[in-house]
């Protein structure tokens, strides 16, 4: 459960000046250390990755809600790793027709197969004939 404390101007400072002789990186860290709260840990960009990557590998065509889910990360956090996956060609989305609410559009979500790599020994190059002695 999220609460939200609303502080005027001098508390602020306070809790500025508090977050600068701690070496707290937010605000919210430092309030938490002046309410005695457990610090928040946040995962890296790159282990969020890895999250959503293995949930759409474990859950091919899943919703957004659906991935974020299954990777426990918010679902902003999730989109815009998505939003970045298909970008780089990691990852396609698909409209779902079947599932259809006023006003949206259902997006489906699944790793993008890896391009196949050719083979550079069945690789022919133009105008370059084999040799017979495989060099």
């Amino acid at each position: 459960m999220k609460r939200t404390i609303a502080v005027d101007q001098q508390v602020y400072d306070i809790i500025t000046g508090l977050q600068a002789r701690a070496g707290e990186p937010t605000v919210n860290a430092a309030m938490r250390l002046l309410l005695g709260l457990p610090a928040v840990r946040r995962r890296s960009r790159a282990r969020s990755t890895d999250a959503v990557k293995t949930a759409l590998h474990d859950h091919p065509g899943s919703t957004s809600a659906e991935v974020a889910q299954a990777a426990g990360l918010a679902y902003s956090t999730t989109t815009s790793i998505l939003a970045e996956l298909n970008k780089a060609g990691l990852a396609q989305r698909t409209p779902d027709r079947t599932r259809r609410r006023p006003g949206a559009i259902v997006h489906r979500w699944q790793l993008r197969p890896p391009a196949p790599t050719p083979n550079a020994e069945t690789t022919e190059l133009p105008g370059v004939r084999p040799s017979a002695a495989g060099c």
